[in-house]
């Protein structure tokens, strides 16, 4: 008959459960320290980062959706671009799920695009383990808009300066013009000689 057995047979059922409470604790630092040397951890959810680094084509970029620190290893990550999720065709490539220096893991999918596009791009995490569901957005900053975006905005800033300089130009000229037919406005006619004093003078010798 097991050691078990016997706690419950006879009267002292009672005392024999205390028995097997006491020896449960006493065996429970033993299992803490045992699942510490097989690196037992519970579940963690997942740090989800979206971030875009220059590719090798100078007009391209790398587009990253990592999820990493999480356990279980069961996860899902996916980045969409205008809501559709990419796929190998797209040139989308994955990592798959890797360990960390810390018994968790982590897994980022990566698809190279073009600076030029300014598609709605989001990264999409599922760990079911922790009941994580996250979805990160990313927009092309305009400086990654392709080379011609900064020339574009230097040019539309001359063009503006220019315009209020035109405007600014005329404005003044409109106003001299007005205050210089004012003031002719208020300078008395020259006074015309009558018919005698013409007269007159025509003849006085000369």
């Amino acid at each position: 008959m097991s050691r078990l057995a016997k706690h419950w047979t006879g009267s002292d059922s009672e005392l024999s459960w205390m028995k097997i409470e006491q020896e449960l604790v006493e065996v429970q630092p033993l299992l803490g320290l045992l699942c510490q040397g097989v690196g037992v951890v519970g579940p963690a959810p997942p740090e989800v980062f979206v971030f875009a680094k220059k590719a090798k084509v100078e007009t391209n970029l790398i587009l990253t959706c990592l999820a990493t620190g999480f356990y279980l290893k069961d996860i899902v990550v996916r980045i969409r671009r205008n809501g559709r999720v990419l796929t190998s065709d797209d040139g989308l490539t994955s990592s798959g799920v890797l360990p960390n220096n810390d018994e968790t893991f982590q897994k980022r999918e990566s698809v190279e695009i073009l600076k030029s596009d300014l598609s709605k791009f989001s990264c999409e995490v599922v760990h079911e383990a922790t009941g994580v569901n996250v979805t990160k957005t990313w927009e092309n900053p305009p400086e990654e808009h392709g080379p011609g975006a900064p020339i574009a905005g230097v040019v539309a800033g001359v063009v503006v300066v220019v315009a209020l300089v035109a405007v600014a130009v005329g404005l003044i000229l409109y106003l001299r013009r007005r205050r210089g037919a004012n003031d002719n406005k208020g300078l008395p006619l020259a006074a015309t000689p009558p018919d005698s004093a013409k007269q007159a003078q025509a003849q006085q010798p000369s």
